[in-house]
């Protein structure tokens, strides 16, 4: 059977990624969402950093550095910021050099996380929400 190439924009693959998200939390899959709202993030960041210089990634590490700021804490690295934002999507996407076989961690609040800037990120990048009622009730929840 001769193979049947289609072509998809990111931005389709990302919206699927987002929809499948949305469901997969609804149903308490918070691991599915975790890695599909990650991917649907990472996508969508990079376009939304070429548009409109700033990604999702960006506003949360900041966020993170004015709080360090606010407690007149040393600020930690940048590198060592994000790692520890996207550590439990990387260890779920990763196995390291296969010796951790657990992983503990809040998945609701991190798919919360994903979930949140997959969707922001898509906004900052099409200037637009996508048109999927699930989707959207589950950010306007999320987001109140």
């Amino acid at each position: 059977m001769p193979l049947k190439i289609t072509k998809i924009s990111k931005k389709e693959i990302a919206l699927i990624q987002i929809k499948a998200a949305a469901r997969h939390y609804n149903k308490q899959d918070y691991v599915s969402c975790i890695t599909l709202a990650g991917a649907a993030e990472e996508i969508l960041g990079g376009i939304a950093k070429k548009r409109r210089g700033f990604d999702q990634l960006d506003n949360d590490i900041d966020y993170t550095k004015s709080i360090f700021h606010y407690l007149h804490k040393d600020i930690p690295r940048t590198k060592s910021l994000i790692r520890n934002r996207n550590i439990t999507k990387n260890e779920l996407k990763h196995n390291d050099i296969g010796e951790n076989f657990i992983i503990e961690a809040d998945f609701e609040n991190e798919a919360v996380t994903f979930f949140v800037a997959a969707l922001k990120n898509y906004f900052d990048a099409f200037e637009e929400w996508p048109n999927d009622k699930i989707t959207m009730d589950l950010y306007e929840f999320l987001t109140l």
